[in-house]
């Protein structure tokens, strides 16, 4: 099993990958290193890598889908085997001995250090950095002490061992050319007497305890404490040679033979037929006695099931004929409703008979009650039938209503009226008579089973569905759900809510709150599962039209009629079905090119269609799977996708998403698993903020514009109003005009005052040389600071920064060089602060950080982190020459005296300077 949960197996000509649906192939156009595409031996490293490995190219690494090389033979070298012990130490067989692959170098194992002489021909890791081996010439353990052989002297038979095993147990399995073998002690012993001997291939030890045996020729043998079981090509296994086996998490057993793989896993369903010793396949009803045995009618007579045991009744008198339907009575005796001969009425004494010639209706008996006053109910093919106290009344067909008394089925209500199930509908007895209950005009009335639930509402099984009658009101659950469309034969219910129904298409348990809100309303969703698929119900045929047509037994199994025998259903078996499966996204397509489905990725703005493929990896009950998706940043919640396994979007706008996708199980027990790939669709120009803002800014400029021209007009308009003014206004208007022009001249005077005073400004709080805050806006900056700090409680750090060794810059290299030193140790803590943070020159080659809402600790790592970059870049490639660092104090401000946090800080940067330069010293104020 490769991580998540995919099964992987080797082939002749590569690997194949199987994610419960499909089967992905690796030959060697995706093998890499490995020409003629043979996968020999596949194992699971710790880190969740998978190892492949081949006999010629040696052993390569699968990892977050890239490949690498984990060991190439030398020498004519033929990988045999391959594992990894619990330290994550790599052990290759070969035909010339054992390799151990660590950190620490590559080490051979040979006769030289105990290992048995010839071929390594399998490997298992123990505990401890312990791993056995076996060879061409018995079994080897390895571990910290050195190696220890077993051989013939120690209880194994001559010759190789091509299988060990180191089971959860602890327990030391050989498997040999005469059988398998167990470690006992310090010598070998057969695995359990009476097995077979075969030249054993494989070992494994299930979590139930069980060993696995996987022979050459032979199939697989299972050996547990009842005895052991052998699986071969005669019970359908594809091939008699065994090559590998595997648990997977959910239970199954993979084999791996020359002929195919397959997969076995625990039968939720298991049948009794004719080879069982059933009377006969074609089962028409079962009934419970009250020593928990089952009693199955077919059409060869009845059978009784015990202990997984069945016999035929041994009452005196009984005649194996055609039954159709059961009752056990409370007084122990049981009925049994014949095809041709009424009913047969097994009791202590014998056998008792009841037919139509003793006024029964008809010989064709289908359904029987015994009511709560003592009295039987037989429904026959030719009417309805009580005996109470000894009395038999009937009720035959007769005249136009003679389908009506076609009794298929009979059932008291919890009110002690007595339904009849008929091929034309439903009738009840009152208690006085019989009256009929038509269905709504248009709807199927061809009744199989009457089930009362919980609720006391009656619940009418056939052909067309379900029916529920409520309140005198009949309610069918609308086909568009598919239950609605299947014919439904019975119907029983269960301690945990849950409803099982036999039914056309094979077996179906739902929830029944979610059952009568589906017919309450129809656009409710119906969760549901079938086990048409499982285990052991492969091409079964559910029966009806007699009763009962199943049964749930006292210990909770159901038992259900088909035409190829009794079969019961253990709903603990497929516990592990309702875990629910993990999901993973196996591929991510944009505009039909594939993107890694495990990286979170940035696509090009121009990306139109991003596909999702995923699966949920199941390998039980795969068709039951349901799957919900949602797109953050899109999707408002959740979208069902029923069974499919992709989804597009299309044209998406620029953000963050994150696709996210869950496989459900109806009933599971736990949450169910995401699988998520995260991506972003940036901005196409004019959707970038900046682009707006441009926009914006271009449109005020416009507005501005606008505004002068519009002004400007005006006051030309006026100008040429004012001409004609009369000529005594002239001399005033010329004055005016003087006047408007001084104040023209004012206003451009004005501008470049305040142009200059902001210059002024400017130069008043920045260092003229590296464009930081001088000293001046430094202190202004920490009293600010530490104002703030003493009313918030907030963390509050300054830093002095000295240039080392500057001195000698300037007198090797000259002052123009000290500069450009100042202006690009200015330009690297330029690039590394942020508001709030302040960053000045103090004076000459020192600087200053003030940095609020920093405690020591961060503020020390922004300083390393100035250190390192000044360190590494220096004045970059212009002058290699000049080894450029610097030495920082950092303080931890506590008070408000701003002399006191520089005095500290400076304190700090002469013991940086005193240590040795080119670091970061940090200490409170």
């Amino acid at each position: 099993m490769s991580n998540p949960a995919t099964a992987t197996s080797g082939l002749r000509r590569g690997a194949a990958r199987f994610n419960g649906r499909d089967f992905e192939i690796f030959d060697e156009n995706k093998l890499p290193w490995n020409e003629d595409g043979s996968v020999f031996r596949l194992t699971r490293a710790h880190d969740g890598s998978l190892l492949l490995g081949s006999q010629r190219y040696g052993l390569s690494r699968l990892r977050q889908g890239a490949w690498t090389r984990a060991w190439t033979p030398q020498r004519g070298e033929l990988l045999l085997a391959a594992t990894e012990d619990d330290r994550g130490r790599l052990w290759i067989g070969t035909r010339d001995g054992l390799i151990r692959i660590d950190p620490n170098g590559t080490r051979h194992f040979g006769s030289e250090d105990g290992m048995p002489d010839g071929a390594v021909l399998s490997l298992s890791a123990g505990h401890d950095g312990e791993v056995w081996a076996g060879t061409s010439e018995g079994v080897a353990r390895i571990d910290d002490t050195g190696v220890r052989a077993y051989g013939t002297e120690q209880g194994l038979p001559p010759g190789e061992s091509g299988a060990v095993l180191v089971a959860p147990d602890r327990v030391v399995r050989a498997g040999t050319k005469r059988g398998a073998y167990r470690l006992d002690g310090d010598r070998f012993v057969p695995a359990a007497s009476g097995l077979p001997v075969d030249e054993v291939s494989a070992l494994l030890v299930d979590r139930a305890g069980s060993l696995w045996i996987g022979t050459v020729g032979n199939g697989v043998l299972r050996l547990t404490e009842r005895g052991w079981e052998q699986l071969s090509v005669v019970q359908g296994l594809p091939g008699a040679q065994v090559n590998a086996l595997l648990e997977d998490a959910q239970g199954s057993l993979w084999i791996g033979t020359h002929g195919g793989l397959s997969q076995l896993r625990e039968a939720s369903f298991a049948t009794y037929s004719r080879t069982e010793g059933l009377a006969d396949n074609f089962v028409r009803s079962m009934a419970e006695d009250r020593d928990g045995a089952i009693w199955v009618a077919s059409n060869g007579g009845v059978s009784r099931v015990r202990d997984g045991r069945i016999d035929a009744p041994e009452t005196t008198g009984y005649d194996a004929v055609s039954s159709l339907s059961l009752l056990l009575r409370q007084n122990g005796e049981l009925w049994v409703g014949t095809y041709r001969d009424g009913v047969q009425i097994l009791a202590a004494e014998g056998v008792r008979r009841l037919q139509r010639k003793d006024g029964l209706a008809g010989e064709e008996v289908r359904a029987m009650i015994e009511a709560t006053d003592g009295s039987i109910w037989l429904g026959t093919a030719n009417g309805l039938s009580r005996l109470q106290d000894g009395s038999l009344r009937s009720w035959p067909r007769v005249g136009d209503e003679a389908n009506q008394l076609y009794v298929r089925t009979l059932l008291q209500g919890a009110s002690g009226a007595i339904y009849l199930g008929t091929p034309e509908g439903l009738a009840w007895w009152d208690g006085q008579s019989l009256a009929r209950l038509p269905l709504p005009e248009g709807r199927s009335a061809n009744l199989f089973g009457l089930h009362e639930c919980v609720h006391g509402h009656l619940w009418l099984l056939g052909s067309g569905g379900l029916w529920r009658l409520r309140d005198g009101r009949f309610e069918a659950l609308d086909p568009r759900h598919d239950l609605g469309r299947f014919t439904i034969f019975g119907m029983v219910g269960d301690d945990q809510g849950n409803d099982w129904l036999s039914t056309s298409r094979g077996l179906v348990s739902v929830r029944h709150e979610d059952l009568e809100r589906a017919v309450d309303d129809p656009a409710q969703s119906l969760p549901r599962t079938r086990y048409a698929d499982d285990a052991g119900s492969e091409g079964l045929s559910l029966n009806g039209g007699s009763m009962p047509p199943m049964i749930r037994a006292h210990d909770g199994r159901i038992w259900l009629a088909t035409g190829q025998g009794a079969v019961v259903f253990d709903p603990d078996a497929v516990e592990v079905a309702l875990a629910s499966p993990p999901t993973v996204i196996e591929r991510v397509l944009v505009d039909g090119d594939p993107r890694d489905a495990d990286d979170p990725a940035d696509l090009s703005a121009d990306s139109g269609r991003i596909e999702f493929h995923y699966v949920g990896l199941s390998f039980f009950a795969r068709d039951s799977l349901r799957y919900r998706y949602r797109l953050e940043g899109f999707d408002a919640q959740w979208v069902e996708a029923g069974g499919s396994t992709t989804v597009s979007y299309a044209n998406l706008p620029p953000g963050d998403y994150v696709f996210e996708v869950q496989a459900l199980v109806a009933g599971a027990v736990d949450a169910p698993h995401s699988a998520v790939h995260a991506f972003r669709i940036p901005p196409h120009l004019h959707q970038t903020p900046e682009f707006r803002a441009a926009v914006i800014l271009l449109a005020g400029l416009l507005l501005v514009w606008w505004f002068r021209w519009r002004t400007y007009a005006l006051r030309r308009r006026a100008e040429d109003l004012q001409v004609l003014v009369d000529e005594r206004t002239k001399e005033l208007k010329r004055r005016g005009d003087r006047l408007e022009e001084a104040d023209r001249d004012k206003a451009v005077l004005i501008s470049r005052l305040e142009v200059q005073s902001a210059q002024l400004a400017r130069h008043a709080k920045e260092d003229g040389l590296t464009g930081l805050a001088n000293r001046r806006e430094l202190d202004r900056a920490l009293q600010a600071a530490l104002e703030d700090a003493s009313g918030s409680d907030q963390p509050l750090a300054v830093a002095l920064i000295d240039i080392d060794r500057f001195k000698r810059i300037n007198d090797t290299f000259g002052h123009g060089v000290g500069d450009e030193v100042l202006r690009s140790v200015a330009d690297r803590i330029r690039g590394l602060t942020e508001p709030p943070m302040t960053a000045g020159r103090y004076g000459g080659e020192e600087f200053a950080l003030v940095l609020p809402n920093l405690r020591l600790q961060d503020a020390r790592t922004l300083c390393e982190r100035l250190r390192i970059v000044v360190e590494k870049e220096g004045l970059g490639a212009e002058r290699p020459e000049l080894n450029l660092s610097i030495s920082i104090g950092v303080a931890e401000v506590v008070g408000s005296d701003p002399g006191e946090a520089y005095a500290r800080a400076d304190r700090l940067l002469y013991k940086a300077k005193r240590g040795g330069r080119n670091r970061v010293i940090s200490g409170r104020a």
